[in-house]
């Protein structure tokens, strides 16, 4: 048996949401000092009382070393791993708030899965722009099928981690590696950080489905083609083709679409019952990051002319071009 041994780090975790507040409880199981900051003063009080996430982590006890703390300054304040946990749409103001903050000791990686909506850029691509040059090698990125409230409750689970700097991913690899939680270095950023946008788009088509009733062999039809098409993407943007069929591709694509909880699953079931909406009005709590990447990823395509059948259907059925369900439908009997 591997026997972990972690060198005791100060760690800071900005975002109390459901992976955020999973990873925080990892790495204080791994013997580091973590310190948790959110926007959402409540979560804050509850995890400092109770050590409880109650909405996002329900029934799971947190560690005695998750503290919250009141403001970004202070969770920051001579961190050795700075982890970003916030919705892709927050990711430029979080950075212009720690820019200032940032030590050259500090590793930042982020697990935000998302698109810019102003450059078409990743997340971790977004934030490679953003950092100063003399902290782009401190970056890494964490994509892969980790569904949080899975990792919490200490299922084995196996993630990549892409830095531009392979001593940097070392670092992650060894604050956070444990007897459940694997993590394999690769060297392809760009090519994981789409797939990790890929798939929230794809999964909205899988909740169609869902609503439809369909069975096993219709997903599974499904789930190939936009096995295929992510490939394909990737080739064009000149990624690496193999990433699609690594844990950041058909992993991440197989724990989301099949999953009926994930959120962008939910959403697009309920689209196909209630019509398209935002996933707020639909009364959704969490945010369906496919609903935002959809536009862009299709903006991205059409400006690459590239051939992306899925991405277009997914644009269309949000642009209200195509009914969910019909749409999805019609798509499958002329393939």
């Amino acid at each position: 048996m591997i026997k972990y041994i972690h060198m005791k780090k100060q760690i800071a975790v900005i975002g109390a949401g459901n992976m955020g507040t999973a990873m925080a409880q990892l790495l204080a199981e791994n013997g580091h000092r973590v310190n948790i900051w959110d926007i959402d003063e409540k979560t804050l009080k509850e995890i400092a009382r109770h050590h409880k996430n109650q909405r996002y982590l329900p029934g799971i006890k947190l560690h005695k070393n998750v503290i919250p703390k009141p403001n970004h300054v202070e969770c920051i304040d001579n961190a050795d791993l700075i982890l970003l946990a916030v919705p892709s749409k927050s990711i430029h103001r979080l950075i212009e708030k720690i820019k200032p903050l940032l030590l050259p000791k500090m590793v930042i990686l982020s697990v935000a899965k998302g698109i810019d909506k102003n450059s078409l850029k990743t997340s971790a691509e977004k934030i490679l722009q953003e950092l100063p040059g003399q902290f782009q090698k401190n970056f890494a990125n964490m994509t892969g099928p980790a569904v949080a409230r899975e990792l919490a409750l200490k299922a084995p689970t196996a993630v990549e981690v892409a830095s531009l700097s392979a001593a940097t991913a070392k670092k992650v690899e060894a604050m956070l590696e444990n007897r459940y939680f694997k993590i394999f270095v690769i060297k392809d950023l760009p090519g994981a950080a789409l797939c990790a946008s890929l798939k929230n788009v794809y999964a909205i088509l899988f909740g169609i489905a869902q609503d439809l009733g369909w069975t096993l062999n219709t997903k599974s039809t499904l789930f190939t083609l936009a096995l295929q098409e992510m490939k394909s993407v990737l080739n064009e943007m000149r990624a690496d083709p193999k990433t699609a069929l690594s844990l950041s591709g058909i992993g991440d694509l197989t724990v989301t679409s099949f999953n009926p909880k994930s959120r962008n699953v939910q959403y697009g079931r309920l689209i196909a019952k209630r019509g398209v909406k935002t996933p707020e009005s639909l009364g959704m709590k969490q945010v369906a990051e496919g609903y935002y990447a959809s536009p862009l990823i299709a903006r991205l395509c059409r400006r690459k002319k590239m051939k992306a059948p899925l991405i277009f259907l997914v644009d269309d059925i949000l642009k209200k071009k195509k009914r969910p369900r019909t749409g999805l439908i019609e798509f499958i009997k002329n393939i």
